[in-house]
C-alpha cells in the first residue's frame, strides 16, 4: 500500500524529468548528426543547450560572460548551438588568420536572421560570391583617400562644435549619450550629406537605437517581441531615408560626389546598382557608425584621461607639426604624417574594439586544432580575445601605445576583421575620424572622469556600463 501511494505521487513528477533527458539527449543526437561523417576529426567539446533555443538565451542574458566561461572550459574550440544554428566559436591568432584565408574558399558571410532582417539582406555584408566582389568594389569608390579626405573636411568641424559645446557645460556630461548625438550627426553629414532636421533625428536615435538593442535575437515577428519592434524601427529608418534620398541633388552637382549616398546614387544611376541596394548600403553603414563612434569615443575619453603623459606627447607632437594654430586644419592629409598619434589610435582600437568578432557560415569542412569544422555550420571568430591574449600582446591589460613603435603586432591586431576581402570597407576612413577626434580633443579640451575607473559592457557594443559622467574645460590657451 505505501509503495502504491508513494509510486501514486513520485511518477507524475518523475515522468516530466525523464522526457526532458531524452530531450536533451535527442537534441544532441541531432546536432552530432550534422558532422561531416566523411572527415576523421571528432567535433570540438561544448554543449547545444535546450532544444530548439540552443544556448541563445544564456549568450543574451549572460552577455560577453557566456564566451568567457565557455573559452575557460573548452579551450580555443568549442561548439555551442547559437541564434537556430550549430555553432563553433573559435579564439587564437593562428586560428582566425585561417579563417581570413578561407574566405569565399571554405567560408562565406553569414549573419543571424535577425541581424539579416533587422540590417537589411541587400548590404555588401550579405552579398556572397562574385555579387559581393562587384558590389565591394562599387562601393569601394566611396573610401578613397581623397574621398575619406573630403569626409574629414566636414567631420572636423563637427567634432570640433561637439567638444567646444562640451566645454561650454563647465558641469558633468554623461558621455555615452552624448557621443550618440556626436555619431547621428556625422553619420548623417558622411552618409547622407545633410544636416538631419530635429525631428528627423529624434526619429532616426530612436529607431535605430531599438534595432541596436534587439539586434542578437530569434527571428519570430510577432507583435510585442524585441524582433517585432526591430523590423517596425527598420521601415521607419528607410522611410526617413528614402524621404532624404528624394530631396538629395549633390551628386548631380559638377559631378562631385561629397558624401557616401551621392557615390551610391551615382553607381545607381549608371544601373550598377539598385535604389534598394543603396538602402541597405546606407543602413549598414548608418548601423555600423552609430555603433562604433561612441564605443570610440568613450574608451579614448576613459584611457586618455587614465594616461595623462599620452596626452602630453600628443600635445607636444601637435605643437611641432604647428597644429596648434587656430586656422591649422586637422584632415586625414595632416594627420597621417604623426607616427605617435598613430600609435595612439591603434591602441585604442586594440585594447578597446568596438565589436566582439564576426560570423562566418561553413561552405565546405576544414580542420582547426584536429577538430572539424562542418559544412553547413556557423564559425564565430573573436576579435576581443585576440587583442587580449598575453601571447599575443604583452601586458595586453595596459594602455602603452609605445608598442606599436615597430608594428610587429599587426598580424595579430584585427579590428576590421583581418585585412582580405571581407574586412571592413571604410576601415580607413574610421581610423581618419578616430585621429581626428584624438587629435581635436588634445588640441581644444582637457577633461576629467567623474568615476575613476568606470566599467564596460561588452555585448552587443563595447560602452561605459554607466552613462560616463564627464567634465570638459576648454584649454586655455594653444600652446598651454
Amino acid at each position: 500500500m505505501t509503495v502504491s501511494i508513494i509510486g501514486e505521487y513520485l511518477y507524475p513528477l518523475l515522468l516530466p524529468i525523464v522526457l526532458w533527458l531524452f530531450a536533451i539527449s535527442l537534441w544532441t543526437y541531432y546536432n552530432n548528426s550534422l558532422k561531416d561523417r566523411s572527415s576523421s576529426c571528432p567535433l570540438p567539446p561544448g554543449n547545444y543547450g535546450l532544444p530548439f533555443v540552443g544556448e541563445t538565451l544564456h549568450m543574451v542574458f549572460q552577455g560577453w560572460k557566456f564566451y568567457e566561461q565557455r573559452k575557460q572550459r573548452y579551450g580555443h574550440l568549442y561548439k555551442t548551438h547559437l541564434l537556430g544554428k550549430p555553432t563553433i566559436r573559435i579564439w587564437g591568432t593562428e586560428n582566425i588568420q585561417k579563417i581570413f584565408q578561407y574566405e569565399n574558399l571554405s567560408l562565406t558571410m553569414s549573419w543571424p536572421t535577425s541581424v539579416r532582417n533587422i540590417v537589411g539582406s541587400r548590404t555588401l555584408s550579405a552579398a556572397v560570391g562574385g555579387q559581393h566582389s562587384t558590389r565591394r568594389a562599387l562601393m569601394s569608390r566611396a573610401f578613397t583617400n581623397r574621398a575619406i579626405q573630403t569626409y574629414t573636411i566636414r567631420t572636423e568641424e563637427i567634432t570640433a562644435n561637439w567638444i567646444a559645446k562640451c566645454c561650454d557645460e563647465n558641469s558633468v556630461i554623461q558621455a555615452v549619450p552624448e557621443t550618440r548625438k556626436l555619431a547621428f550627426k556625422v553619420s548623417a553629414a558622411i552618409l547622407l550629406g545633410v544636416e538631419c532636421s530635429a525631428e528627423h533625428m529624434v526619429k532616426l536615435i530612436s529607431n535605430i537605437n531599438i534595432m541596436i538593442a534587439n539586434l542578437f535575437t530569434l527571428a519570430i515577428d510577432v507583435p510585442g517581441t524585441g524582433y517585432h519592434k526591430a523590423i517596425a524601427a527598420r521601415k521607419e529608418v528607410l522611410s526617413i531615408i528614402r524621404e532624404i534620398i528624394k530631396k538629395k541633388k549633390s551628386y548631380e552637382e559638377k559631378g562631385e560626389c561629397l558624401d557616401i549616398l551621392s557615390h551610391l546614387l551615382v553607381q545607381c544611376e549608371n544601373g550598377h546598382l539598385t535604389h534598394a541596394e543603396v538602402e541597405d548600403g546606407i543602413i549598414e553603414n548608418f548601423f555600423s557608425s552609430v555603433n562604433g563612434i561612441p564605443s570610440l569615443c568613450c574608451s579614448t575619453l576613459v584611457h586618455l584621461a587614465k594616461n595623462p603623459q599620452v596626452v602630453e606627447k600628443l600635445h607636444q607632437e601637435l605643437k611641432q607639426a604647428e597644429l596648434l594654430e587656430s586656422d591649422a586644419s586637422l584632415t586625414m592629409d595632416n594627420l597621417k604624417e604623426l607616427p605617435y598619434l598613430t600609435q595612439v589610435w591603434k591602441e585604442i582600437i586594440r585594447i578597446a574594439a568596438p565589436f566582439g568578432g564576426g560570423f562566418r557560415r561553413v561552405t565546405k569542412t576544414f580542420e582547426l586544432e584536429g577538430y572539424q569544422v562542418p559544412a553547413g555550420w556557423t564559425v564565430i571568430y573573436s576579435i576581443r580575445d585576440n587583442h587580449e591574449a598575453e601571447e599575443n600582446f604583452d601586458s595586453h591589460a595596459d594602455f602603452n601605445p609605445d608598442r606599436w613603435c615597430n608594428n610587429k603586432s599587426d598580424k595579430s591586431w584585427v579590428p576590421y576583421g583581418g585585412k582580405g576581402i571581407r574586412s571592413c570597407i571604410a576601415r580607413n576612413y574610421v581610423s581618419a575620424f578616430l585621429a581626428q577626434f584624438v587629435a581635436l580633443l588634445v588640441k581644444n579640451s582637457k577633461w576629467e572622469l567623474h568615476e575613476a575607473n568606470p566599467e564596460f559592457t561588452r555585448f552587443p557594443v563595447l560602452l561605459p556600463r554607466s552613462q560616463l559622467p564627464v567634465v570638459f574645460h576648454h584649454r586655455k590657451a594653444q600652446n598651454c
